[in-house]
C-alpha cells in the first residue's frame, strides 16, 4: 500500500466519537436477533425432511447464510436511520417466527441441548457482525459514529472488541471446561495466538499497511489481549486445585476490576493514554493494549462465571438476577466515570459489553425456549471455528484494502463486496468443519 493511501485509510478511522448507547445496542443487537429470528424458521421441524435430501442440503446451507448475513449486512451499510431499520427487521422476522412455532410440529426439548443451541447462536452471529464490521469501515457506506471511537463513547464496533472476550469467557465457563485441567491444547491455543499477533506486526510493517496507534499500540494487536486474558484464566485454574466454581471466578472479576481502576486512577495511565503521551519505551509504545488488559480479564472471567450459571440447573431464576445486577452496575459505573472507553477498557465500558452481551443471550435463550424446534448447521460452524474464522476475515480485509481503493467504491459496489466477503468467510467455516 502506498503511503498516500496508508494515510488516507488512517484519517478515515481516526478521531471518531461514536453513537448512543440506544442506538449502538439496536444495531448490536437488533440485526443478530433478527438473523436468528429467520434462521429458527428454516431451519425449523418442518424443514428437516427437505434437508435431507442431499441435492438440496447446499442450497439449504446457502439459504442459512443468507438470512443471517443480510440483517447484518444492511443494518451496518444499507441505511442510515438504523434504529428505524431495525425495528423493521425485527418485526418482521418476530412475525415469522410467531407464525413458525403456530404450524411447527411440538418436539419435547433438552434444557442442555437448548443451552447448547444458544452458545452456539451467541458466538456464530457475534462472529459474522465482527468480520463484517472489521471490512466494512474501511467504505464509506459504513457510517463513521459506528467505527471505533478514539478516547471515550461507545460504538458498534467498540462493543464488537468486549463481546469477543465475553464470547471466550463465556464459552469457557461451561461446566464440563471448567471441570477440565490446563491440557497442551490451552497451551498450543495462547502459542498460536502470539504467533498470530507477530506475523500481524510483521505483515502490517512490511505491506506498509493501515495502523492506528490509539487502538492497541504500536506493535499490541487484539491476538496479544486474547492470549492474554487465556493465559489469565489457564493460570488460575492450575492454581485452584479443585474446578473453579462462582466462589473463585466472580472475586476474580472483581478484583481484576479494582485492580484495574487503581491502574487507570491512581497510577495515572489513563491520563498518560488520553494525553497522548511520548512513546519513548516498548511499554509507551504499547501502553493501549498493556493497560487495558486487565480490564479484558475483568470481562473474560465475569462471561466464565455468567456461563458457569447459565447452563447451572436453576439458571433461569438466577439470570434474571444477574441482568438486574449488570444493569446495577452500569448506573454506578456511568456514575463514577460517565463515559465508557475502550481504549482504557474502563469499569463503564466492561458493564456495557456485558449489560450488552447477558441481554443478547437472554433474547437468544427466550427465541430457542419459546420458537420452534429446530436443527441448523451454519450457526454451529462458526461457533466450532471461532479463531480460524476471524483469522481468515483479517487476512481477507488486508487483501480487498491492498488491491482496491476502498474508499473510492460506490455505495452499491461496496456492498457487492462486503456481501462476496462474508460468502468467502462463510464457505470456509463449513470447508473447516466438514474436512
Amino acid at each position: 500500500m502506498d503511503d498516500q493511501s496508508r494515510l488516507a485509510h488512517e484519517q478515515h478511522v481516526t478521531g471518531h466519537g461514536g453513537s448512543s448507547i440506544t442506538e449502538t445496542f439496536m444495531v448490536a443487537i437488533g440485526p443478530m436477533i433478527t438473523g436468528c429470528f429467520f434462521h429458527a424458521v428454516i431451519t425449523s421441524r418442518r424443514f428437516w425432511r427437505v434437508r435431507e435430501q442431499n441435492s438440496v442440503v447446499f442450497w439449504m446451507y446457502l439459504l442459512e447464510v443468507f438470512v443471517c448475513i443480510l440483517p447484518i449486512l444492511a443494518s451496518q451499510m444499507c441505511t442510515e436511520e438504523t434504529s428505524f431499520g431495525n425495528i423493521v427487521w425485527v418485526g418482521a422476522g418476530g412475525l415469522a417466527l410467531i407464525f413458525a412455532r403456530i404450524f411447527s410440529v411440538e418436539v419435547t426439548k433438552n434444557s442442555t441441548n437448548v443451552k447448547k443451541k444458544v452458545l452456539s447462536s451467541f458466538r456464530g452471529l457475534l462472529m459474522l457482525s465482527t468480520c463484517c464490521a472489521i471490512l466494512a469501515v474501511d467504505f464509506k457506506s459504513f457510517p463513521r459514529r459506528f467505527a471505533k471511537t478514539e478516547n471515550y463513547g461507545v460504538s458498534l464496533m467498540d462493543l464488537g472488541v468486549g463481546a469477543t472476550v465475553f464470547s471466550s469467557g463465556f464459552s469457557a465457563g461451561v461446566p464440563e471446561r471448567l471441570a477440565q485441567a490446563p491440557r497442551k491444547k490451552d497451551v498450543f491455543s495462547i502459542l498460536a495466538l502470539i504467533l498470530l499477533g507477530m506475523i500481524r506486526v510483521l505483515t502490517v510493517k512490511a505491506a506498509n499497511y493501515t495502523e492506528h496507534s490509539s487502538e492497541y499500540g504500536v506493535h499490541w494487536n487484539f491476538f496479544w489481549t486474547l492470549a492474554g486474558v487465556m493465559t489469565f484464566h489457564i493460570l488460575l485454574k492450575s492454581i485452584n486445585k479443585v474446578p473453579l466454581t462462582q466462589n473463585s471466578l466472580l472475586p476474580c472479576a472483581v478484583f481484576m476490576a479494582v485492580l484495574h481502576i487503581f491502574v487507570l486512577g491512581q497510577m495515572q495511565m489513563e491520563k498518560v493514554i488520553v494525553e497522548d503521551s511520548p512513546r519513548k519505551t516498548w511499554f509507551d509504545m504499547n501502553r493501549e493494549g498493556l493497560t487495558s488488559l486487565s480490564g479484558y480479564i475483568s470481562i473474560f472471567e465475569f462471561a466464565a462465571s455468567v456461563g458457569l450459571l447459565f447452563f447451572s440447573p436453576d439458571s433461569f431464576r438466577s439470570y434474571d438476577k444477574c441482568i438486574l445486577a449488570l444493569v446495577m452496575i452500569l448506573a454506578m459505573s456511568s456514575l463514577l466515570y460517565s463515559i465508557p472507553s475502550r481504549r482504557l477498557a474502563n469499569l463503564s465500558y466492561c458493564a456495557l459489553v456485558g449489560c450488552m452481551s447477558c441481554m443478547l443471550i437472554g433474547i437468544l435463550w427466550c427465541i430457542e425456549l419459546y420458537g420452534p424446534s429446530r436443527k441448523g448447521l451454519f450457526l454451529n460452524y462458526i461457533s466450532r471455528a471461532q479463531l480460524p474464522v476471524f483469522l481468515v476475515a483479517n487476512v481477507l480485509t488486508g487483501l480487498v484494502n491492498i488491491c482496491f481503493d476502498t474508499l473510492s467504491m460506490s455505495h452499491s459496489i461496496s456492498i457487492v463486496v462486503v456481501g462476496l466477503y462474508l460468502l468467502v468467510v462463510s464457505s470456509f467455516a463449513r470447508i473447516q468443519n466438514e474436512y
